[in-house]
């Protein structure tokens, strides 16, 4: 009997050995990603004002970050105009082409897929409704 909890437990250092040498690899692989500017894509229906809030958070340099007050604030003016909120991109598409053009530093995407949806929110205020 003894022989048999011997084992078990000599099974369970492997296996919690090997574990946390795969978690160790597998954390160091995610924390190159984020150093390297990788930012994961939106939610799927996630709004795209919030999206932006997101990667805002994420921005390498930390003075460049949004403070909690200004979160609180653009939280804020995003629930009290909801038609914002209905703004949703599919930016992994975007995401991939811009990687095909050979823009491949996150912040360069994050600007140019910003500047598409500013320009797609002015066409869309300009543009007579047909009914």
């Amino acid at each position: 009997m003894k022989f048999l909890k011997y084992q078990l437990l000599k099974i369970i250092c492997k296996h919690n050995i090997i574990c946390k040498r795969n978690i160790s690899v597998f954390f160091a692989k995610v924390i190159n990603a984020v150093e390297q500017d990788y930012r994961l894509p939106p939610p799927m229906d996630c709004p795209t004002a919030l999206h932006q809030l997101m990667l805002d958070c994420w921005v390498k340099e930390r003075n460049l970050r949004p403070k909690f007050t200004q979160i609180v604030a653009t939280l804020d003016k995003l629930i009290r105009n909801a038609a914002s909120l209905k703004l949703v991109t599919n930016s992994t598409q975007s995401t991939g082409d811009l990687l095909r053009i050979g823009v491949t530093l996150a912040g360069h995407q994050k600007k140019i897929l910003g500047s598409i949806q500013d320009m797609r929110l002015q066409m869309n205020q300009t543009l007579p409704v047909q009914v």
